[in-house]
């Protein structure tokens, strides 16, 4: 960042190296930081292995603890990072799987390859299973917004009747102003009716 300074006091700088955490690490947890801190990066003294992160506290924020803070989430980061690199491939198969269920066998829940899909028409079971339920929805009347067969729209007072204990809202007030629950003088006009 060019034209971006910071004077020397109440400055923390932190080095990292880049081959135990990944620069995306520090770049998130630099993100996540920029609401407490000023952050600069650079690299140190010419190296692509080493780089430098300053901290500068943003107005009214203290730096106490502010390092080990900023080293658990860079770690966090890391860890993070491992983790998604070591899942990817399953990941992209997962994907790959629900938004191509005709690839997977209806029976055993087997992915099979394409070339086996295309020998084999009882591989596409599962489509056409799918396709056969859309079409008995489909073919089904359709049912009015209006009607509650299952009594889902029916409000609760309605149906099971009002609770014995249940107080006006006004008389709520009151009780809570009394046990201090609410500053009594926030309500005092709305419990004085």
């Amino acid at each position: 960042m060019e034209g971006f300074e910071m004077t020397e006091e109440n400055i923390l700088k932190l080095t990292f190296d880049t081959k135990i955490f990944p620069v995306d690490a520090l770049m998130g947890a630099c993100h996540k930081f920029l609401a407490k801190c000023f952050v600069k990066l650079e690299y140190v003294g010419g190296n692509d292995r080493e780089i430098q992160v300053a901290l500068k506290p943003r107005q009214g924020v203290s730096m106490d603890g502010v390092e080990a803070e900023f080293q658990d989430e860079v770690m966090n980061y890391s860890m993070k990072n491992k983790v998604l690199k070591g899942t990817a491939k399953i990941r992209d198969q997962i994907f790959h799987i629900v938004f191509n269920p005709e690839r997977l066998d209806a029976l055993g829940g087997n992915l099979i390859s394409e070339m086996q899909a295309k020998e084999d028409p009882e591989s596409l079971k599962l489509n056409t299973r799918l396709e056969k339920l859309l079409e008995e929805i489909e073919g089904e009347e359709p049912l009015d917004y209006e009607e509650d067969p299952l009594g889902i729209a029916i409000p609760w007072e309605e149906k099971h009747g009002m609770p014995k204990d249940l107080l006006h809202p006004v008389d709520q007030m009151k009780r809570q102003s009394e046990n201090e629950m609410v500053n009594p003088d926030m309500v005092k006009d709305i419990v004085k009716r």
